[in-house]
């Protein structure tokens, strides 16, 4: 039977249309789809160790654009909205949602280019020569220009997404290989020139020998902001720095109480303890199918108030009411924030006033009484340690000046959670293990212990892991990433003193 002329030309007019509405990489000509559909794409970031010398408190970065790119040269963009900051330090044991993307397009990508804007750095100078105008064992913040923009061509490259077929991938970022000292200055290069190592690599989700289930990619831990938004189950958290982050609560949430064991502010432990404009901590797990499902949900205030969390860098001897900050976390008061002016990275001198007894968030970890009884109800800088993580509620501000940090009084203190990486040295017990080489701002030279705590992976009070199943998955003078409380007796021979919420191998 022969096929009419009309028949013929609508065939023909069929065939045009499908070529050009192909958009992808999976054949030539195409730039995305190619009518092979399309997939979701969930990302995270994570960092390793920054350089020992000098020692970095805080290293601060927001990614302006993500694409992923063809070998034709066209490109798909993934661009995190709203952009996050970015604090990399607390990365090293953690990872940051950057987002997830449920319409990028099938087909073969053959590298990755990150854009980032100019990093901003704190450190201790612990060297034995002055960095970038800053005096041997002083802190100074540096902004760093020139970094560059590195594309990603190793590792999970060329990658093949296939369609309704959802992956997940976290970009990792190596500190040690981006900075460096340069006569006298410190330099950022975040494109070095092969052969020399590269700054950004990506990770293919989940990781193997990780506390993870089946379909979760990843772990988004300690997202800290105000409850905005709640629709069913399903609640959104915006923070002052990190964007937002929207999970939903399911029958394995855990609640807990918030850190003041005395007042309670989650008494019911279920999802009644979800409301509208309080401030919180939430743990999240990002699913296959790029959605959030919440680990474990904690209150920590009522009301949202003016609250800055950072590393504690100074201890002043001669006033037990003052020590010394790094900015890395906030939340501002929603009328009139005494705070809005102070960034991630940022020195805070914080004198205590009219102190309310101190308090420890331990989030569901079985710390003894007595361990905790170092820190809570401390009125003065005592309990203290360099290196510690504190929560301060301002109470009063000062901006800084150019020849003076911000100033800030507070009438509670709350022990919050450090994050470093170190050397993991024997033995290794399936709760317990070894670290030395702690950050120099730490000023600790001796082996400490890490005290980890067993059970149900995502159970309430038990260690998460990533790369690693126990402490005897470790190695000896291998690298390790830590988030633990960190509390130390008046003799500072406390052992374990670290106690460990999140363990990686890196």
């Amino acid at each position: 039977m022969k096929l009419n002329k009309a028949l013929l030309f609508a065939l023909f007019l069929l065939a045009i249309t499908s070529l050009t509405a192909c958009s992808g990489p999976k054949r030539a000509g195409c730039v995305t789809n190619c009518g092979g559909g399309t997939t979701v794409v969930s990302l995270t970031l994570r960092s390793d160790a920054p350089p020992s010398s000098p020692s970095i408190i805080s290293f601060r970065v927001i990614i302006s654009g993500i694409t992923l790119n063809t070998a034709a040269g066209t490109s798909v963009s993934l661009n995190p909205n709203p952009l996050p900051v970015i604090e990399l330090t607390r990365l090293q044991s953690d990872s940051a949602f950057l987002g997830t993307f449920p319409t990028v397009a099938v087909g073969t990508y053959v590298s990755a280019t990150v854009s980032f804007t100019t990093p901003i750095i704190t450190f201790l100078n612990n060297t034995n020569a002055t960095v970038s105008g800053c005096l041997v064992n002083q802190i100074c913040t540096v902004t760093l220009t020139g970094a560059g923009n590195p594309t990603i061509t190793t590792a999970v490259f060329p990658l093949t997404l296939v369609a309704n077929s959802p992956i997940g991938l976290s970009l990792d970022f190596h500190m040690s290989n981006a900075l460096s000292i340069v006569a006298g200055a410190l330099t950022a290069n975040f494109s070095p020139t092969p052969p020399a190592p590269s700054v950004l690599s990506v990770i293919a989700l989940p990781t193997p020998n990780s506390t993870l289930a089946a379909n979760q990619l990843d772990l988004i831990e300690d997202f800290v902001g105000v409850v905005s938004s709640i629709v069913g189950q399903t609640i959104t958290v915006q923070s002052a720095t990190r964007g937002t982050l929207t999970a939903t609560a399911t029958a394995n949430t855990r609640y807990d109480a918030g850190p003041d064991i005395a007042n309670p502010i989650c008494v019911t432990l279920n999802f009644s303890c979800v409301q509208l404009n309080r401030v919180v901590s939430i743990d999240a797990v990002l699913n296959k199918d790029g959605t959030l499902s919440i680990q474990q949900f904690e209150p920590l205030a009522n009301v949202v108030q003016d609250v800055a969390e950072g590393t504690v860098v100074s201890i002043n001897q001669l006033n037990p009411a003052q020590f010394t900050i790094v900015l890395s976390e906030k939340t501002q008061a929603a009328q009139a924030s005494l705070i809005a002016g102070l960034n991630v990275g940022d020195p805070l001198q914080v004198s205590i006033v009219s102190p309310k007894p101190f308090q420890v968030d331990t989030k569901g970890l079985l710390v003894s009484p007595a361990t905790l009884s170092l820190f809570v109800g401390g009125t003065t800088t005592a309990p203290l340690r360099l290196g510690q993580t504190v929560a301060v509620r301002v109470t009063s501000f000062i901006s800084a000046t150019p020849l003076l940090i911000a100033s800030a009084t507070t009438d509670i203190v709350i022990l919050r959670w450090s994050r470093f990486t170190a050397t993991a040295s024997a033995a290794f017990t399936p709760t317990t293990f070894n670290v030395k080489n702690l950050p120099g701002y730490f000023f600790r030279t001796l082996p400490q212990q890490v005290q980890t705590f067993a059970g149900t992976p995502g159970a309430d009070g038990v260690t998460n892991y990533d790369g690693m199943l126990d402490p005897t998955g470790l190695m000896d003078s291998s690298p390790v990433a830590v988030r633990a409380l960190f509390i130390e007796n008046s003799a500072d021979t406390a052992q374990p003193a670290f106690f460990g919420a999140k363990v990686r191998k890196p």
